[in-house]
C-alpha cells in the first residue's frame, strides 16, 4: 500500500497558497460550531482541484448542539459532497462524548450518504469508549507527535496520522489517490479497513558473508540483506522490533545488545537482538564480534535511522547506535565489515 504526504490548513495558517505547503494532498477546516464558516476554505479547495491534488474538508465541533453543528458543515460544504473527505474535527471544547460524536457522524452520513471519519489525539481513543463509533466503521485520523504511533485505544489502526505540527500540521494517509477517493465516497461507498503497508525485502535465506534481517510490526521478519544494505524502511513511520545478524549463516558469531520501549537494556545475546511478539520497538543497539573473527583481524559497523532524527553516524564494535530515554524507535539498519582496516564491501555476497 502507498503512504500519501498530507497536510491540513485553515484560516490560522500563514500562507493561503498550497505551494507553500508541499503534498500529496490536504485537508482544510470549513466549519465550526453552528456559525463560523472558514473564508479561506473554498479558496484551498479550488487550488487543490487545480493542482489535481486530493482534499477534504473538516468540521470542529464546539460545545452547541450537535445537529445544528452538523446541518451548518452541511450546508456549508454541500458542493464538496463525493469529491472530498469529510471530517469531524473532535477535540478541546467540543469534546461532548462519543454518543454526541456519532449522532453527528450519522447524521451526516444520512443526509449526505458519504461516511465521514473523525479526528483526534492518540490520547481521546483511550479515554473515552469509541466501540460504537469503530463498529460504525468511521475512520479515524489521529493526531501523535511521538513516533511510533501510538495503540489507538478502540481502533486496530488509523487511516491517516498527524505526525507533527512542525512547522505546520503534517500527515500520513495509509493508502494511495483511489483508497482517498473510496474515502470520499461514492454513494453508500463503503472505505476500506486501514492497514500499514506491505513491505517487500531482501531474500528467504542468507548467502556467505555478512547477511542481516530485522522484524516489523503487523508483518514479522523481513527478508536478509547484505553487507551495506538497508534493512527495514525510511519515510514510512514503520518501527523496528528485531534484529538478527549472522556471518556465514552462524548467528553466533556476532554478540548483541538492544534497549528496547518499555524494558530497556537486555542483556547481551547472540544472533537476534529486541524482542517479537511483545509490541516493543528497538531504540538503541550495539554489536561486537566474537573471538573467533576478532583474531583474524573483522571489525563490525553498523548505523541506523531514527525516527524524527534520521541517519546517525557509523558505530563500531560495541559502540551505542540510536538513542535512549526519548522514545524514539529505530526504523532501518545498515551493517558492514572491516578486515585489518579494510571494507569488505560486495565480497561475500
Amino acid at each position: 500500500m502507498s503512504i500519501l504526504d498530507i497536510v491540513d490548513l485553515s484560516n490560522n495558517n500563514g500562507s493561503k497558497n498550497i505551494k507553500d505547503y508541499p503534498a500529496d494532498g490536504y485537508m482544510f477546516k470549513a466549519t465550526e460550531g453552528r456559525n463560523f464558516t472558514d473564508k479561506y476554505c473554498d479558496q484551498f479547495v479550488q487550488q487543490a482541484i487545480k493542482a489535481g491534488k486530493v482534499w477534504g474538508v473538516y468540521h470542529f465541533m464546539d460545545g452547541s448542539p450537535w445537529q445544528a453543528q452538523a446541518d451548518h458543515f452541511i450546508a456549508a460544504t454541500k458542493g464538496y459532497i463525493g469529491k472530498g473527505i469529510l471530517c469531524l474535527d473532535y477535540e478541546m471544547y467540543g469534546r461532548q462524548g462519543p454518543a454526541i460524536a456519532k449522532k453527528w457522524l450519522d447524521y451526516v452520513y444520512q443526509k449526505t450518504r458519504v461516511r465521514p471519519i473523525i479526528y483526534m489525539s492518540a490520547s481521546v481513543t483511550k479515554e473515552e469508549n469509541w466501540t460504537e463509533v469503530v463498529k460504525a466503521n468511521y475512520g479515524l485520523w489521529v493526531a501523535d507527535y511521538s513516533a511510533p504511533l501510538d495503540k489507538l485505544g478502540y481502533w486496530s489502526g488509523a487511516m491517516m496520522w498527524q505526525y507533527t505540527s512542525t512547522p505546520y500540521d503534517k500527515n500520513y494517509f495509509y493508502g494511495d489517490k483511489n483508497t482517498w477517493l473510496a474515502y470520499a465516497g461514492a454513494k453508500d461507498q463503503t472505505p476500506p479497513k486501514p492497514s500499514q503497508p506491505t513491505i517487500n525485502q531482501g531474500i528467504a535465506k542468507p548467502g556467505k558473508g555478512l547477511f542481516y534481517r530485522v522484524h516489523i510490526p503487523n508483518q514479522g521478519w523481513l527478508g536478509y540483506v547484505g553487507s551495506t544494505v538497508t534493512a527495514g524502511t525510511t519515510g514510512k513511520a514503520i518501527p523496528i522490533q528485531a534484529v538478527e545478524v549472522l556471518w556465514n549463516g552462524i548467528g553466533d558469531l556476532i554478540t548483541s545488545k538492544a534497549h528496547v520501549s518499555g524494558i530497556g537494556w537486555k542483556p547481551w545475546n547472540y544472533n537476534i537482538t529486541g524482542t517479537t511478539g511483545q509490541d516493543r520497538n528497538l531504540e538503541a543497539v550495539q554489536f561486537w564480534l566474537g573471538e573467533f573473527l576478532a583474531k583474524q583481524g573483522y571489525s563490525i559497523e553498523y548505523r541506523v535511522h531514527v525516527a524524527k532524527t534520521g541517519w546517525q553516524a557509523w558505530k563500531k564494535d560495541g559502540e551505542i547506535a540510536g538513542t535512549t530515554g526519548k522514545g524514539l524507535a529505530i526504523e532501518a539498519i545498515e551493517f558492514r565489515m572491516r578486515k585489518n582496516g579494510e571494507l569488505e564491501v560486495g565480497k561475500f555476497l
